[in-house]
This record gives structure tokens, sequence and C-alpha cells, in this order.
């Protein structure tokens, strides 16, 4: 099993370039810390290890097994050994091959209890570097998730994941942090921050006051409003590391709501809990909203090489993109509104080229990804060929479309290059609800008006979405932070789990826990054009001879193929997705949720539902 390959680049390539300062390239959101200064080799597979405690053993039982696979010259004396952790994993014998002066080293490790550990590497009698990495359960347990806070009068230390509002998610030191839209009188960015991406704790602000912070911000907004008050809530920011050290908060004020009169700035902080102080005006947008952009909702990227990108934008202004200078994280080309202004510089060339032509959205985000595995064969028409697979590197944008009430919904694209070409306006996630009706009590919450999120890597390779979501179908607020696993299908489309994130990881699935582990029964949920709220329906069923039934009525055919790619019919209608670990709330325990997307570009969801 070779499933840690692609992330195992990802990460050692940042842990590279935090070395050069330009933490966050190549798609990985932070700083690798859970790859710390390896110089004696380079590694090239990290283990991914899963604990099976499942009664039947459905899964693969090399799901307990691993590989790490590293290299370093002929005649090195580089080992590792179990600095912590030995009750969670065994580490066999070094297998070791030469070849062209480079010797590559094998250790198959080995699961034994669910928990953290360490590798230690060393050069001769010198300690080199660690990996830090974790043995997970093959089926996500109860997480404990917290409860939903809906006193507004409450203080800010009680919120938790209330009225965190467009989530920018950074990663220090294997702490997770998230910055929010101000609101609800905590105006300056909201932080908060997990050990578990799962339970967040309310930090404080980035700006405990904006009117003191954003002094000139709030005066160039004056300057270009004359409208009325002008609004001093921060909205939509973006946290990266910054080149020398300490931290880049992207963030953007508007005048007034609906209107472009609007500023993106940078701030810096040595620390990443603050306090933030203005630094520098990127963007600025002032009026003439359709001709010209929203400089709002402001998102930083990092192409194949390293170079940096900022996308922004909103609604009728389009999605637009700048190249920022990556040492001092502003813009490369050094443009300003004066310029613009006094014609100087066109306003394509200030505000940068068209990512996307549709009207209808905001809070665009990309990320870069190596080595996509794209399958090139007929899935639905042919037998499963392991040869016709291949590796592309994409770069994905999100955004999400429509109201920022009930309709809105998330969308995504991708291309192979980071600032033109993107393709597809492909729906991946909308309103939806594991309850059967609206009178179903059996889940309390459903995926309401989801949208603004992130892409976010975590160090030990975990791909999420977070996303701000509103809980019920006619709560209009608050916002509540929610994060979802996610992988790429065999088109290379990203597909989302259905669920919130409670630990679990992409692993080899098998069709014995398809069709064997809740009996093949599902619930689903099928999206579509509409935007109105999708309720689970019942009586969906695999069946080991590779057909698909609802309510007992033969309508399509399934097939597992690859390590958990999975591709079925519905009606005459193509999906293709990938089957997952996750935490099943409205059943209450782990067992596996299926997220495809159909070749007309829409979500189908299955969740394994136990009650038979």
């Amino acid at each position: 099993m070779k499933r840690a390959l692609k992330r195992a680049a990802c990460v050692l390539t940042c842990a590279v370039f935090a070395a050069l300062a330009l933490l966050g390239a190549f798609g990985c959101s932070s700083a690798a810390t859970k790859i710390e200064g390896i110089a004696c080799a380079t590694v090239k597979e990290i283990p991914a290890l899963f604990l099976d405690t499942s009664e039947g053993r459905l899964t693969d039982e090399s799901i307990g097994t691993d590989e790490l696979v590293f290299s370093c010259k002929s005649g090195s004396d580089v080992r590792v050994e179990i600095e912590t952790g030995a009750d969670k994993v065994t580490l066999s014998e070094a297998q070791k091959k030469e070849e062209n002066g480079v010797v590559t080293v094998t250790h198959t490790l080995s699961a034994k209890a669910a928990g953290a550990y360490t590798l230690r590497f060393y050069n001769g009698t010198e300690k080199d570097g660690v990996l830090s990495l974790s043995v997970r359960e093959a089926y996500p347990s109860d997480p404990s998730f917290d409860a939903f806070n809906r006193t507004f009068a409450s203080s800010p230390s009680s919120w938790g994941t209330m009225n965190a509002h467009d989530p920018s998610m950074i990663e220090v030191n294997g702490t997770y942090y998230a910055f929010s839209t101000g609101n609800n009188g905590q105006s300056g960015y909201q932080i908060r921050k997990s050990d578990d991406l799962i339970h967040w704790t309310y930090v404080g602000q980035a700006f405990s006051s904006t009117e003191k912070s954003l002094k000139k911000v709030i005066a160039q907004l004056k300057d270009l409003y004359t409208g009325g008050e002008v609004n001093t809530e921060v909205w939509a920011p973006d946290i990266v590391p910054a080149s020398g050290g300490g931290f880049w908060l992207y963030g953007c004020l508007t005048a007034a709501f609906g209107k472009n009169f609007s500023v993106i700035f940078q701030a810096y902080a040595d620390k990443i809990e603050g306090g933030f102080s203005y630094k520098n005006m990127l963007v600025v947008t002032g009026g003439n909203w359709g001709t010209a952009p929203n400089a709002i909702d402001p998102q930083i990227f990092y192409d194949r090489e390293g170079r940096m990108y900022m996308t922004y934008g909103s609604f009728a202004g389009g999605i637009r993109i700048l190249e920022l200078d990556a040492t001092t994280g502003l813009r490369k080309d050094g443009y300003t509104y004066a310029m613009y202004e006094e014609g100087e510089i066109t306003s394509s060339a200030y505000y940068g080229a068209d990512l996307t032509y549709t009207s209808n959205v905001e809070g665009p985000v990309a990320a870069y990804r190596e080595g996509v595995d794209l399958y090139n064969g007929d899935i639905f028409a042919e037998e499963y060929d392991a040869s016709a697979w291949t590796k592309q590197d994409l770069y994905y944008l999100m955004g999400s479309a429509d109201s920022l009430s009930a309709d809105y919904t998330m969308r995504a694209w991708k291309s192979g290059a980071p600032a033109s070409g993107y393709e597809g306006n492909v729906k991946t996630s909308g309103s939806f609800s594991w309850r059967h009706s609206a009178a179903d009590g059996r889940i309390g919450y459903d995926f309401f008006a989801p949208g603004h999120n992130d892409i976010f890597s975590a160090s030990d390779g975990t791909d999420l979405i977070v996303y701000h979501n509103r809980t019920d179908n006619g709560e209009n607020w608050p916002h509540y932070l929610f994060a979802s696993m996610y992988a790429l299908n065999a088109n290379g489309d990203i597909v989302i789990s259905p669920n919130r994130y409670a630990g679990e990881g992409l692993r080899k699935i098998t069709e014995e826990e398809l069709t064997q582990l809740s009996g093949g029964n599902y619930d689903y949920v099928r999206l579509s054009r509409t935007t109105e709220m999708q309720y689970a329906q019942e009586g969906l069923r695999l069946h080991e001879d590779g057909t698909l039934s609802i309510g007992g009525e033969n309508k399509g055919t399934w097939v597992l193929y690859g390590d958990y790619y999975i591709a079925f019919t519905v009606d005459g209608t193509k999906y293709y997705g990938v089957a997952m670990p996750a935490f099943i709330e409205a059943e209450g325990q782990g067992g596996i949720t299926i997220s495809a997307m159909s070749e007309n570009g829409y979500p189908f969801y299955m969740n394994m539902d136990f009650s038979d």
C-alpha cells in the first residue's frame, strides 16, 4: 500500500520551503510540523496506519501495516528508531537496496494501538530529524462534538464554534487555528484554536480595535464612500506564515454591505495569536461594481514553483487573481490605486486577471495538488485496469455561489495552471440533511447554506474543507465552524464527505465493508440544480453482485476500484466518487460514507444505515 506517497511529497516539499522561508507553498497550508529537519535522508513514503477493531474484520488486513521509505547516500550510517509511542507501533528491520550511489531503505510499521508516535532519524550517533505520526481507528468513534450554542449574549469564551464566519485555517507547531470574520461584538477577526480539528476554543481577536489598528484603511474608505457611516467590521481573512518569520494576515473592509467600496490590506504579527498591526494596502475598489471587482475575500496560494498568488472578489465583479512577491507578501507589480486613478495603468493591470466569468460567486480559495491520480479507462464498460492510472499536477479553485442564506452552495473549478484555464463550476455541496424530514429529530441540525470555505491540508496528511454552516433550515444566524474531509475522485474532482470531521483518514476500503458492514444499506442525498433543502432518503442498497437498488427496485450498478474509488449509476446517470470512513451522527456510530460527483456536475451522498 502506497497511499501516503502523494502527501509525503507535499509535506516534505513544504519542509524544504520552510527552510527557505516560503511556508505554505505547494498547496500545504502551513509548516510541515510533522517532519522536523531531516537532513540525512529524503523521505519518499510516510506510513498511514489504521487500527482495525471491527468484529467481523471486514476491513483489509493491510490497513494495520504500511511502509516508511527513505533514501540516502551509499555509505551513510542512517537509521530510524521509535522515539515515542512504542506501545502504538512496531518497526521492522530495515530492507536496503543500493543503486547508482543511493541506498533506498524500507521499514514496515504495524499498528498496535491508536495514538501518536514519533520516529527519530540518526546519522551515525547524531540525532537528525523526526517524523511525528499517528495511528487512527479504521472507523472513527464518537468525537463528542461541542453542543450548538445559540445564546447570542453569552461570553465569546463559551462560543466554541459559534459565530465563526468565513474561516481561514493554519497549523502552527501542531496546533490548528481558524481566523474568521468579525461579528457579534467581536469585530476584529475572531481567532479559535484546536488540537484535534474537532473541538475549538475561542482565543480572542487579531485586532482589539479596528478603529485604532486600521485607521489608514478606514480613512481610505471614508475618502471613497460618501453614502453614510462606514462599516468597521473586518471580513473574510486569510492567514499565512510570513517569509521572515511571523505571520501575514490578509484582510478586507467594505464601506457598506452590497457595495464595492472596499479594500484589501496586509497586517503582520510575530505570534499567531497576535496582536496584528497594519502594514500595507494591496487592492482598493471605489464603485463601478460590475466593471471593477469588489476588493474583498483575499486568499493566498502558491504554485508548483513557489510563486505566491492572491485570489479575491465577489459576485458582479468576478473573481480575480494577482501575483504577489513571496518575500514581502505584497503585489509583485508594485501598482497602487493612485496609479490606476491617474490613468497610469489599466483596470486589468491593477485588478488582475479574471479567474471565473460567473457573477454569483464569492469567497474564492485556490490550492495546488501535486500528482493527482486520474483513471483513463472506462470503468463502466471495461474491467478495472490498474495500469490505466496517470498523474497530473492540478490547481483547484473553490467559491460559494448565490445568496448568503438559503441557496448558498460551494462550487469548484480545476486547471493545469495557477492563474488561468479554470473549468468546472461544479456544485460540491449545498443545503441538505441526514434527517428524513423536517420533523425527524434523530440528528439536531442540517447542513444549511454551507460555504465560504478554506481548502486545508494538515501536516499529518488530512485534507479538509473548512467552512461555515447555519445548522438548520429557517435559522439564518449564527454561523458555526464546520470541517469535513475531502478526497479527489478518479476524474480529479473534489468530493466532500457529507459528515463532520471526526478524526478519520482516507484509507483502503473493501467490497465486504460496503456490502456487509451495514448489510449494504444506505441513506442517500442527491443534490441537483434546485437550491431547496434536500432531506435524506432511505432504501438504497449496494448488492454483492454489483447492482444498486432503491426501495427494492434495480436502479443501476456499482464498482469499487483502486484503494477507495467507487463508480455507480442511478437511473442511467454516472457517478464517480470515493468511499471514506466517517462518524455517522444520525446513526451514532462509525461507518463508511460515499461522496460522488455526477457526470453533469452534481453530488450524490451515501451514509451507511445500520437501522436494519
